[in-house]
């Protein structure tokens, strides 16, 4: 069922199986990004809490990931002050997480680099994302693409289009190859029109 998308599926069946095994830590994670997934944040704090308390691998790439949708969340209701306190949460669970696998590293690099985009840390998130030039991770290239759309923006609100043209390039060459490898998914789309609107603003305007 999670492999297949179904994740409203999925909670029923996970709830179960916790229920007769509730210090699992496979189950306690599943259950964590499940839970994230369908936009219940803070029960899935609780399960992801005790997956890292079980040791599961990676129960602090999605503590951190919780911890920033709850700052989005935070960032729309005017809070503030525990917008800030959130992703700097997420940062200092990052940084007791230590990589298993060949990309475990490049992932918690994105979720850093998404906790700096979010508290506007633009110059943050792209070092972190420079070590990452050609990735083909979906995530990587979501946050490398906000970054450099973000400099377009800018460097466009200056007037500036000699430095937004190539930023502009560089965010539709990496689309494009992603797109050529394993197509794109829903927000890297969404990213994809975004560009091809900015892209029509530059042609209007020459």
């Amino acid at each position: 069922l999670l492999r297949g998308g179904k994740t409203e599926q999925a909670i029923p069946l996970l709830k179960e199986a916790l229920d007769e095994r509730s210090d699992d830590a496979r189950l306690n994670y599943r259950y964590a990004e499940v839970l994230r997934k369908a936009g219940q944040y803070e029960d899935a704090e609780e399960y992801a809490k005790v997956a890292l308390k079980q040791r599961a691998p990676k129960a602090q790439l999605t503590l951190a990931n919780i911890y920033c949708s709850q700052s989005i969340q935070a960032q729309e209701n005017g809070e503030t002050e525990r917008s800030h306190s959130l992703l700097g949460r997420a940062r200092s669970t990052l940084d007791s997480f230590r990589p298993e696998f060949g990309n475990d590293m490049e992932v918690a690099d994105g979720i850093r680099a998404k906790s700096y985009r979010i508290e506007g840390a633009w110059e943050q998130a792209e070092r972190v994302l420079s070590n990452y030039p050609d990735s083909a991770n979906t995530y990587t290239v979501y946050e490398q693409s906000k970054v450099d759309l973000h400099h377009v923006v800018q460097a466009c609100s200056q007037g500036n289009l000699s430095d937004a043209r190539p930023r502009l390039e560089h965010v539709v060459d990496r689309l494009t190859r992603l797109e050529q490898l394993h197509g794109l998914p829903e927000p890297l789309r969404e990213l994809q029109a975004e560009v091809r609107t900015i892209q029509e603003t530059f042609e209007a305007g020459a």
